[in-house]
């Protein structure tokens, strides 16, 4: 009889799915490279989505302010350094001769703009971990647990709330 429950076991266990319970007032940063990303509940943040949600946060609102300016300025410095690359290459293209001088500008200026995008990252992530941090303060409070049976990704099972 055990050898039959271990076997039933093994068998059954790639089978066996964990899906985990998420707050749904809590945001997700992901940032991948140069780019980054905050959603809400499935849906993707622009930053001035991000300070209506955030606004009730004081400190939060500090560091997303903080990462919005920085990222103004970063966008200036992106802007005008792929104008220069590519008034250079496209002078090159017409002209038959290489003007590299703006070319090595533009991309001057955007390695000048690396440290200032990894600050407005910082920054972003800073003010959403705070802002995480006071919702799951506050959400654990209550704990409710609550078991039903329910329709879930596998079909009819025990659909556990807390």
């Amino acid at each position: 009889m055990k050898k039959v429950l271990y076997i039933l076991i093994i068998l059954l266990w790639p089978q066996i799915q964990t899906f985990g319970q998420e707050n749904p007032d809590t945001i997700q940063f992901k940032s991948n490279g140069l780019n980054y990303r905050c959603t809400l509940n499935r849906n993707d943040l622009t930053l001035n989505q991000l300070t209506a949600v955030i606004k009730t946060n004081p400190t939060s609102l500090h560091y997303l302010n903080a990462a919005k300016l920085s990222n103004a300025i970063s966008t200036v410095f992106v802007y005008t350094g792929s104008f220069l690359v590519g008034y250079g290459i496209g002078y090159s293209i017409t002209r038959h001769y290489a003007y590299l001088n703006f070319i090595y500008l533009g991309f001057g200026i955007m390695l000048f703009d690396l440290p200032i995008n990894y600050a407005v990252k910082e920054n972003l992530h800073k003010s959403i971990n705070i802002y995480n941090g006071t919702i799951k303060n506050k959400s654990t409070v209550s704990n409710v647990i609550k078991l039903n049976v329910g329709i879930t990704q596998n079909g009819i099972g025990l659909v556990m709330k807390f």
